[in-house]
């Protein structure tokens, strides 16, 4: 078996309804770095940061803008487009609860995770993603459980293997990352 992929954070895949909606609203923030593929919370007003605690997800980062809300680009060798901590600026978030999203994992996922709820980690070195600008999240496999609401905080519903692989349903590789949906999209499965 591949070795597992490095992470990326939530990358649009599809939608549960046909087609990715790939609309985005505009927020403020300024609490922390936050990635393109970050799953983002509301914390006050229109402010988003990258949950830390039990939070309910509003979506996934499109793209970082700067404080006068011009699209951030590589500054290559050493920064690609996200906001570092302590820099005020936009993200445009996708908040669609009806788009899937391919993610890393932690660990080698199998058809045991399908349905169950995973939450989200950093995976990777945070000085490596800097320079990409690529998100270090992706989801946690061992503490993955059948209800959403748990200790480790709100998870994202697992719903089978990566369909960016080559002959994904009958021979599924798992180590491409596994698809989730946002909790919002399971509103009725949410318990307290």
């Amino acid at each position: 078996m591949a070795a597992l992929k490095a992470p990326f954070g939530f990358k649009p895949s599809r939608s549960q309804n046909g087609n990715f909606n790939p609309a985005t609203r505009r927020y403020h923030c300024d609490l922390g770095a936050v990635f393109p593929g970050d799953p983002v919370t509301l914390v006050s007003g229109l402010n988003v940061a990258v949950p830390t605690t039990v939070q309910a997800v509003l979506g996934i980062v499109a793209q970082c803008l700067d404080s006068n809300q011009k699209p951030l680009v590589f500054s290559q060798p050493t920064r690609g487009p996200f906001l570092p901590s302590g820099t005020a600026g936009f993200v445009d978030v996708y908040t669609d609860p009806s788009n899937i999203y391919w993610v890393a994992t932690a660990a080698t996922a199998d058809g045991t995770h399908v349905g169950l709820w995973a939450s989200v980690t950093a995976l990777g070195s945070g000085t490596a993603n800097n320079r990409a600008g690529r998100s270090p999240r992706g989801v946690q496999l061992a503490n993955a459980a059948a209800t959403a609401a748990t200790a480790e905080g709100l998870k994202f519903k697992i719903i089978g293997p990566s369909p960016l692989q080559r002959d994904y349903l009958t021979q599924a590789d798992w180590t491409e990352g596994v698809e989730v949906t946002l909790p919002a999209a399971h509103a009725g499965e949410l318990q307290a």
